[in-house]
């Protein structure tokens, strides 16, 4: 974790800690982890590119917006795991109490249906051949408002799936 994150937990005396630096990449077992700091409501929240035998997997989850640095790292990925938290008028339509919306829609809570297409829009290319869309709201998103959302950047991206909490996603293939 983070050493901001370690500094957010209160007892970790029982845990195996090793806690990195937020901008510097480190290696595990041959694999290049790349940290991105990423706006989300947390202690130095991070998300992650990995690389190992030529392939690049990226990570995020968990951000209120999207940076000119998440675009930047995550532009040459080959496979992704991107959250679309909810579609913005389900959300506001919901039945959440109003200060959880408005954490959820904030520039530190999740990214809406319509952040995250335009991130693959702006992030998609040839060497993006998966695209596994998750943390998908049961409340405030849907396979209909995905589909919709969604439907130009599939068309575009060799593959893009949908990870719902209750069906999940198989092992993806590079």
């Amino acid at each position: 974790m983070s050493h901001g994150t370690r500094r957010g937990l209160y007892d970790y005396d029982d845990l195996d800690v090793r806690p990195f630096n937020a901008h510097d990449e480190f290696v595990v077992d041959g694999v290049g982890v790349i940290p991105v700091p990423v706006p989300h409501d947390a202690r130095e929240p991070t998300q992650f590119v990995l690389e190992g035998a030529g392939v690049r997997v990226g990570v995020l989850t968990d951000l209120g917006h999207v940076t000119a640095h998440v675009c930047d790292v995550y532009r040459r990925c080959n496979a992704l795991l991107v959250e679309a938290n909810h579609d913005r008028d389900m959300l506001w339509g919901g039945t959440y109490p109003p200060a959880l919306k408005r954490r959820i829609a904030s520039d530190l809570g999740h990214l809406s249906n319509e952040q995250t297409v335009a991130l693959l829009e702006d992030i998609g290319s040839d060497d993006m051949r998966e695209v596994v869309v998750g943390h998908i709201s049961e409340q405030n998103n849907c396979a209909q408002r995905l589909g919709r959302a969604f439907a130009d950047v599939m068309a575009r991206l060799p593959r893009v799936r949908f990870a719902t909490q209750r069906d999940g996603f198989g092992w993806i293939d590079l």
